[in-house]
């Protein structure tokens, strides 16, 4: 599976390093995606307006339009454009979403980690966002403010120093 998935996003080696902790963790999020799949589908296919809910099940929140990106990859190898997917399929797009560590997988298929969206450690932490976590809660906001407009600031003053160069080189020409 691996592999497939390392070929579908352009990597050409295909190889994988074997790494006992970071196999137990693929295994036990193998099981985790099978077993809520198995607990949504319906004949044992899923359809792929689902998929969304699907993850939120899983505890994993990307947006459609890496569901998108992802389920394109899968099924360009097809040609056909299915509706319905099957588990295989399913725990595939979900690898090729949150990938393991050892896949080194950085590609259009990976979600990026954003201010509204963050990845801690390869984990989606979109959820304590979302549901308001102890450490969240007692966060003070200020600082967090403060570093933005710090970077804000800083960004704004090397843009202003750069077109003051270009002006300085422009008036000498």
């Amino acid at each position: 599976m691996m592999s497939r998935i390392k070929r579908r996003c352009g990597i050409l080696d295909t190889s994988t390093a074997l790494i006992f902790e970071q196999l137990e963790d693929w295994l036990d999020n193998k099981m985790l995606y099978e077993t809520i799949f198995l607990k949504k589908a319906i004949w044992k296919e899923m359809d792929r307006n689902e998929l969304p809910k699907f993850f939120r099940d899983c505890g994993r929140f990307p947006t459609q339009k890496e569901i998108n990106t992802a389920t394109t990859l899968l099924l360009q190898d097809s040609g056909v454009r299915n509706i319905s997917l099957n588990k295989n399929q399913v725990v595939e797009i979900a690898f090729m979403l949150y990938p393991p560590v050892g896949l080194k997988l950085i590609t259009a298929a990976a979600p990026r980690s954003t201010w509204v969206k963050p990845i801690v450690d390869g984990e989606d932490s979109y959820m304590y966002l979302a549901r308001g976590h102890p450490v969240l809660k007692s966060a003070d906001i200020r600082i967090a403010g403060a570093l933005v407009a710090a970077s804000i600031r800083e960004r704004k003053k090397k843009e202003q120093m750069k077109e003051e160069g270009l002006n300085v080189l422009e008036e000498s020409d």
